[in-house]
């Protein structure tokens, strides 16, 4: 893998570093010497973290663990949402790409059917009202398929599909998608549609190459990737979605539209409700079928139940 990856850094213009090991690869990445398109790969991390303050735990050899840095300084900090549903797709698009039908557990987590294949952790930092710089940090399971017990519902692309992946492959699918997602943001934030991976004026901080690559112009298109062929370019019947982001977005949105059950994460109430959408400033949207009620939650405001009977 580090070869393959070597060649695909000189190739894209940046700098992918493939560390034994490291205690948090946002960590690393965080670090002032990495910029944008950067990325840093740990085969072992001793303090990998997830969403809610889990810890992330991984197989060395087995799986992808990475972080990623953009400098997304064309983005107001109220719609920073829109870089957790772009890096999303992105890892949307790559296990389609794979075979594999994904879908968006909100707010970024990826799942396959009812089990978890990705976990994303992302870290900005703001600079006035716009965003300076985002960490993004993946946690892909690619080959592992025997997990802790302790984990609720872990799977990987290869206990889906039944067979290897090369991580490499994998990998580099990933990245030319981010390329593919991050320019689509940027053109709808922007107003601008620039045709390739290069730096590009923003008009505010000056160039903020976002995934610098001209790898990046390969990419495959999302219809043409196996698995999300339909209806990438038409919102989900019903939803209002002003953008491809967000039309994409909701179209793979876990569990949106049918009801099932939920725990509120301040009262520890469970309820059975329906996700109807997630606001821009990602909210998500549930009807409470008790009352009809609409009610919207903030992350750690609400847990799916996942794997238990409904009633």
């Amino acid at each position: 893998m580090k070869e393959i990856l070597a060649q695909f850094a000189r190739q894209a213009g940046v700098t992918i570093d493939i560390l034994e090991q490291t205690d948090s690869t946002n960590n690393r990445a965080a670090e002032s010497r990495y910029g944008a398109g950067d990325v840093v790969i740990a085969e072992r991390q001793e303090a990998g973290r997830g969403q809610r303050g889990n810890s992330w735990s991984s197989t060395p050899g087995e799986n992808l663990t990475f972080s990623v840095v953009l400098r997304p300084d064309f983005l107001p900090a109220e719609r920073q949402f829109r870089i957790s549903k772009a890096v999303a797709l992105a890892v949307a698009d790559t296990i389609a790409e794979a075979g594999l039908r994904p879908a968006i557990k909100w707010p970024n987590d990826i799942y396959i059917g009812d089990r978890k294949v990705t976990g994303i952790l992302i870290e900005n930092d703001l600079m006035g009202p716009y965003l300076s710089r985002s960490v993004i940090g993946i946690g892909l399971n690619v080959n592992q398929t025997r997990f802790d017990p302790a984990l609720p519902n872990p799977t990987s692309l290869a206990a889906e599909a039944g067979h290897p992946f090369d991580r490499a492959e994998v990998f580099i699918s990933f990245y030319r998608h981010l390329a593919e997602r991050y320019r689509t943001l940027a053109g709808e934030e922007t107003g601008e549609t620039g045709e390739t991976g290069e730096t590009r004026e923003t008009g505010k901080t000056g160039k903020t190459g976002p995934v610098r690559t001209q790898a990046a112009n390969q990419t495959d298109r999302p219809d043409e990737t196996g698995g999300m062929a339909d209806g990438y370019t038409q919102p989900p019947t019903g939803y209002d979605c002003p953008s491809t982001l967000d039309s994409d977005y909701l179209r793979l949105l876990y569990r949106l539209g049918q009801e099932h059950l939920y725990t509120d994460g301040r009262t520890r109430q469970q309820f059975l409700g329906t996700i109807t959408g997630v606001q821009p400033g990602g909210e998500l949207e549930v009807r409470h079928s008790a009352d009809g009620q609409l009610r919207k939650y903030l992350f750690k405001e609400i847990e799916y139940v996942i794997g238990t009977p409904e009633p």
